[in-house]
């Protein structure tokens, strides 16, 4: 019997994609890992915190454009499909009489008739210096400014698109380490950003780098902090996902074999917000699972009131006719957390975890036969507001033999139930026509209107971002027609030498401090270089529901 309440889940195994940091020379090739049989376990311990000094942004040499080495973040396997025991699940959307059910596959997949509002701004958040693939899509919203953090670089706007600065990302953490997958946050009860990165993959001296911001100015002082992922040095650490609440700032992380390559667990790191941000060190809670898969992504949290954080993880897509998510909540004293799994939410419209790699990739695009990466269906983004989880991933349809993406969104309640579900698809489309959607990131205003943020792929098109848009008083389950926020310009189909056409691997959507308006922040195509290499770029778009026409009719068949 596990610490969650549930049976033994043995046997584990699934070709899913992850990545880290490598030099191109070096990329290792998609492997399908077989978990050896285990039992599922969770193990707490104290881990010590490593001060690296406060740093003042405006004082660094500002750099507009930081060449590098040639670096892709190379595929690695982690465990997706897992057992599902039946009877750990809690929630059934099927079964959910408070919620308006499709009754059938297609009825969450119809045509809006509405459209979603236009951008009242866009500008370029950074784009390609052709040193790295991908970029990492990632940015936040302040009071005052907006914060890019890609792969390679850092940049701070003012609030009308206006460049105050642009960093290497090295020299904001002051070191020659190979440094990746950078995440970052706003918080508006404090007034404070929280910045995330990792460094040395598939090495022993692996750590996680997390910074906060002295005051709401990202270009004044920060307090940075570093924390080895194994103190051991057997695994290292990838794919952070980041999330906060009133008492917490919660880093997960996917953990590997640095002598194997292998999935060993997941970590989950639970520092003490207040003291964070009071510059103090000491040791932090730390959870480390094993057999309970990877990538449970925690909330960003805007109930200054709920005592509680919670992860979403997707768990098994298609077990039964029915894909599965799983709910985990931290709770308890600082210093004293829980970490608990009440267990499996079952949706009744199954899904594919993973795609097949064709021609470089997946999705199509205009003008040439390399098709591009959309990855898996990892948790991708999660906020909690007004008393619900909300949730967007990308997944693979049909399950059974996937002909191309979509995204999919959700809200729950606490105990996980299932309020809204929906995707974001093209069900006509296929490999060779059609559209599709992935990376995608959600977000939620104090008025329950939403906002989801993606990247589009076409054969008609090169690859673009869009988003789409919900206002509260719009029928239940369902998402606006898809606005453009940047048309793709060119091809692109640089892998540096992987033999895969890398994107994403995220993106970001948020509220303003407003607690009304949206950001989001999107990777389409650009032109290519003079020398006719693919290039991407990132955008930024701010949309305002104040811009939003009432629904005409409620979604209709069309």
């Amino acid at each position: 019997m596990s610490l969650f309440g549930g049976k033994s889940h043995r046997n584990n195994k699934e070709v899913c994609m992850n990545k880290h940091y490598y030099c191109f020379s070096a990329l290792m090739s998609l492997m399908v890992t077989v978990l050896q049989a285990q039992e599922p376990t969770i193990t707490t311990a104290h881990e010590p915190l490593e001060d690296l000094g406060s740093i003042t942004l405006s004082t660094l040499p500002i750099l507009e454009r930081f060449k590098g080495f040639h670096a892709v973040q190379a595929i690695q396997s982690i465990p997706q499909n897992l057992p599902v025991d039946t009877q750990e699940i809690i929630a059934s959307y099927k079964e959910n009489s408070n919620t308006a059910q499709p009754t059938d596959d297609v009825t969450i997949m119809r045509q809006p008739v509405v459209s979603s509002p236009p951008a009242s701004l866009t500008f370029e958040a950074l784009d390609d210096t052709l040193t790295v693939i991908p970029p990492d899509t990632m940015g936040a919203v302040g009071p005052n400014h907006i914060m890019t953090t890609l792969n390679d670089r850092i940049r701070i706007h003012n609030k009308i698109g206006g460049i105050l600065l642009t960093l290497p990302i090295a020299s904001f953490w002051q070191t020659t380490s190979a440094l990746f997958d950078p995440k970052i946050t706003y918080d508006p009860f404090s007034n404070r950003w929280t910045f995330v990165t990792l460094s040395n993959p598939a090495s022993s001296s692996s750590r996680i780098l997390i910074a906060v911001s002295q005051t709401n100015d990202p270009t004044a002082g920060w307090f940075r902090f570093a924390l080895a992922a194994d103190g051991s040095g057997a695994s290292w650490a990838d794919f952070p996902s980041l999330g906060f609440n009133s008492k917490w700032i919660i880093v997960q992380t996917n953990m590997f074999s640095v002598s194997s390559g292998g999935f060993t667990g997941s970590h989950i790191y639970v520092f003490n917000k207040a003291n964070l941000y009071a510059g103090i060190t000491g040791a932090i809670r730390f959870f480390n699972l094993t057999g309970f898969g990877a990538t449970q992504a925690p909330a960003m949290t805007y109930d200054n009131a709920n005592p509680n954080l919670y992860l979403l993880q997707n768990w098994n897509g298609n077990a039964g006719g029915a894909g599965y998510l799983r709910l985990y909540t931290i709770s308890g004293a600082i210093g004293s957390e829980i970490l608990t799994s009440p267990g499996f939410i079952a949706i009744g419209n199954p899904w594919a975890s993973s795609h097949p790699i064709i021609d470089g990739g997946f999705a199509p695009q205009l003008s040439s036969t390399r098709r591009i990466m959309n990855n898996d269906s990892r948790m991708l983004s999660i906020t909690f507001r007004n008393g619900s989880i909300w949730a967007a991933q990308t997944v693979f349809l049909p399950a059974t033999s996937p002909t191309h993406s979509a995204v999919q969104w959700l809200q729950i309640n606490p105990t996980g139930a299932i309020q809204q579900f929906g995707r974001i698809e093209d069900p006509a489309a296929n490999l060779n026509s059609g559209t599709f959607f992935a990376f995608p990131s959600i977000a939620v205003n104090t008025a329950n209107d939403v906002l989801v943020g993606y990247s589009f792929f076409n054969p008609l098109t090169y690859a673009s971002s869009g988003y789409s848009f919900r206002s509260h008083t719009d029928p239940i389950n369902t998402l606006r027609g898809t606005a453009i926020l940047r048309t793709g310009l060119d091809t692109y189909v640089k892998d540096f030498g992987s033999g895969t056409v890398r994107w994403g691997d995220y993106s970001n959507t948020v509220v303003d401090p407003n607690g009304t308006d949206f950001w989001t922040i999107q990777e389409s195509a650009d032109l290519h270089s003079i020398d006719f290499q693919s290039r991407w770029v990132t955008w930024w778009g701010t949309i305002s529901p104040l811009l939003a026409i009432p629904p005409l009719a409620p979604l209709a068949d069309i």
